[in-house]
């Protein structure tokens, strides 16, 4: 009898501890029911049934946590990459935070992103980058877009991304080929410098022949430098129209 009575009360006191942790585990007072587990497997005897039990549990909850984790740092990040995006007077964050895009899903924040391509005051550049990275996520819907050489209401599908791609290689191969291999910082200056004005101009179509981009880039890249290059001795390295490189030296857009 006394037995049947210490066996009951076991059982009636794992059930109860049981019920313990399972509302523990639905309350998300994962320390409180993770401590609870430490201090039973300590004990000098738990039934088999129930250590296994403890065990699985215990693996259960450091998943939980973990998954919770994850997703609490998820929104932490997305939530700090829109503020790092919408800094109007860090450009290195918003830098940042573009790059950040590429390694999120950018779908649940589509209207934020948005509000930046419609804010006239962030950089056309990053516009551009922006939207590169809206093609590679394969957002196939109508966006908006505010730069300096007009509105646009486009979808990143749509954008001939590979078509600028090799625009810009070509640019590339003709500075190289003008400067050769005598000065690769001027070389490596230039090649930015297009990089820039063309993501600056994009998706407006393009109306400058790569020789005149790549030979206003060069002639850019000596003043950065504090070099004199006049056209005379520009025109020795390149072919290009002097007209058409004074327009883009003094920075205008190209239209629709």
């Amino acid at each position: 009898m006394i037995i049947f009575f210490r066996k009951e009360f076991v059982t009636m006191f794992y059930e109860e501890l049981k019920q313990e942790l399972e509302l523990l585990k639905q309350q998300k007072d994962f320390s409180a029911a993770l401590k609870l587990i430490e201090q039973e497997l300590q004990m000098p005897y738990v039934p088999h049934e129930f250590e296994q039990y403890l065990i699985n549990l215990k693996q259960e909850i450091t998943s939980e946590m973990m998954s919770e984790q994850t997703r609490n740092q998820k929104q932490y990040d997305v939530k700090e990459l829109i503020k790092m995006l919408n800094d109007e007077q860090d450009l290195a964050s918003q830098a940042l935070a573009i790059k950040a895009l590429e390694y999120i899903n950018v779908r649940p924040i589509l209207t934020e992103i948005e509000h930046y391509l419609m804010n006239a005051i962030m950089p056309d550049e990053n516009k551009t980058l922006i939207l590169f990275i809206l093609n590679a996520q394969q957002i196939n819907q109508p966006v908006k877009m505010q730069k300096t050489n007009g509105f646009y209401t486009l979808n990143p599908m749509e954008l001939q991304i590979n078509q600028f791609n090799q625009n810009f290689d070509q640019v590339v191969l003709m500075i190289e080929n003008a400067i050769g291999n005598e000065n690769p910082s001027i070389s490596q200056i230039a090649c930015s410098s297009a990089l820039i004005f063309m993501l600056i101009n994009f998706p407006a179509p393009n109306q400058i022949a790569g020789n005149n981009l790549a030979a206003a880039m060069i002639k850019q890249a000596h003043e950065f430098l504090g070099l004199e290059l006049n056209y005379q001795e520009l025109k020795t390295m390149i072919n290009f129209d002097q007209a058409m490189v004074e327009i883009i030296l003094g920075g205008t857009n190209e239209q629709n």
